[in-house]
């Protein structure tokens, strides 16, 4: 259970969602204390724009009315004028403002012109920092009045202006917000669990829908197939592919009960004949000649139930892949040429003609061996199922990029609706004659597999009582 699919991708889908929300809290805590400073920032720079603008005219005029002014009395009272405008203007600004925020003026010569209230006897530490005249300093003052603060200094022609805000507020704020994060971690953790346990469940949905109904089928329940859903992911493919595996092995199982039946059918004709040959051979004393006749009827039988299990083992392997072939170069004239001479031995046995059209020559990539094989079930076919005194026609003609071998006969025929059932295992159009002619009923099958075994097609026409066209296609090589 522990170590289950689902409890793996469970934990899975728990550490992900856990790092997923980890790193989403990081990135908000570091981005929100960022912006935080960074508007506590723009607010000073605000602050001592503002204070610059607004006093720093009123010192440039001071400095132009002190040299026109001999008197140091009038001077002296002159810059507490001054002092007391800058007062006015620095505290009434101070009023729309934060009372936290801290405010130090000084001349150039570190003379004090304006001091927050709140800073009391404290000064800010703006004579120590270095900055360029114009511009403005930021930093941070870890201790100044029990505060951590936020300093912002501008040093001008005339003046030295200090503002600083506490940063208790933006740090309190951090610090809550991370406090929450915390807090609702065992909330989250909670929700990953019950979250990826719920993931996990519904992704092996369709896995369990695959082990049910895989367990539902049995060698006697191949009809059954797994749902398949609508979506084009990978257990859709899956399940494709099964459903297909299925169907294959629907199929295969239905072609070995019908090879069982067929094998036990036929088999079981000649083993009759063989026994009660062999049984009226014992129950009666035969002349010699009797006997004979007896043992030649077993050796055809015999010989039929040989070529019909060499027939068997041959399509066997071929279901199998078990065979190996001999692929060359073949010259279709001259395998036509050399397979004349046993179909003349044959046709002379039934009392048939055989006459041949011009082999035009091709050449194609082929397994000798099973070329003749195919050539000669489909000619044999045509004088066994011929009439006596009948015709069989050979040609072969090239057109297009294929060779096309042709066998005609003025045989019995084949009608329409039997054509596609002919290449069938063990099929036959006339089965009473079938037994005279010796036939397994699995030459067309074999013929069939060997065409398609070099990329070609066999294709039939035929009228009844009238003959057959047995055509063979096939690609002829590099051309």
């Amino acid at each position: 259970m522990f170590w289950s699919i689902k409890f793996k991708l469970a934990i899975l889908y728990s550490i992900a969602l856990l790092l997923t929300l980890a790193i989403y809290n990081a990135l908000t805590y570091f981005y929100l204390r960022e912006k935080l400073l960074d508007g506590l920032d723009n607010s000073l720079r605000s602050e001592v724009k503002w204070i610059k603008d607004a006093i720093e005219p009123k010192i440039s005029n001071l400095e132009s009315a002190i040299l026109e002014i001999q008197d140091e009395d009038e001077v002296a009272r002159t810059d507490s004028t001054l002092e007391n405008e800058i007062w006015d203007i620095i505290y009434e600004h101070s009023l729309l403002i934060s009372k936290k925020q801290f405010i130090q003026i000084k001349d150039k010569n570190g003379k004090e012109l304006y001091s927050s209230l709140n800073l009391g006897s404290l000064d800010l530490p703006i004579d120590s920092v270095s900055a360029q005249e114009g511009e403005i300093t930021l930093m941070t003052v870890d201790k100044f009045a029990f505060h951590k603060i936020r300093l912002a200094v501008l040093k001008s022609k005339h003046l030295i202006i200090g503002v600083a805000y506490p940063l208790d507020e933006v740090e309190h704020a951090i610090t809550n917000l991370f406090e929450i994060f915390i807090f609702l971690l065992p909330f989250a953790l909670i929700f990953a669990i019950l979250g990826g346990t719920f993931l996990a469940g519904r992704s092996l949905k369709p896995v369990n829908d695959i082990v049910k109904t895989a367990e539902e089928i049995t060698a006697g329940n191949l009809n059954k197939r797994i749902p398949e859903p609508r979506s084009n992911d990978e257990i859709s493919r899956l399940i494709k592919t099964l459903n297909n595996m299925i169907d294959q092995l629907e199929k295969s199982f239905e072609r070995m009960k019908q090879f069982s039946a067929d094998v036990s059918h036929e088999f079981k004709t000649p083993l009759t004949i063989i026994r009660g040959e062999i049984e009226l051979a014992i129950s009666k004393r035969n002349k010699v000649s009797e006997l004979k006749k007896t043992l030649a009827n077993i050796l055809d039988e015999v010989i039929r139930l040989s070529n019909m299990v060499e027939d068997l083992l041959t399509l066997f392997k071929a279901d199998i892949k078990q065979i190996s072939f001999n692929f060359k170069p073949i010259n279709i004239a001259e395998l036509l040429n050399e397979l004349l001479e046993d179909v003349y031995i044959l046709a002379k046995e039934k009392g048939v003609k055989v006459r041949t059209e011009q082999f035009e020559p091709a050449i194609i990539m082929g397994d000798e061996m099973r070329l003749k094989q195919l050539f000669l079930n489909l000619i044999d076919n045509a004088i066994k199922y011929n009439k006596r005194g009948g015709k069989v026609i050979i040609s072969a003609k090239n057109k297009n990029d294929s060779v096309i071998v042709s066998i005609v006969d003025t045989g019995i025929g084949i009608p329409k609706d039997e054509i596609e059932l002919i290449f069938e295992r063990f099929y036959r159009v006339d089965k009473a004659r079938s037994r005279d002619t010796g036939g397994t009923g699995l030459g067309l099958s074999i013929a069939k597999w060997i065409a398609q075994l070099h990329n070609g097609k066999i294709e039939v026409e035929s009228e009844v009582g009238k003959g057959s066209r047995f055509s063979v296609i096939l690609p002829i090589a590099n051309r």
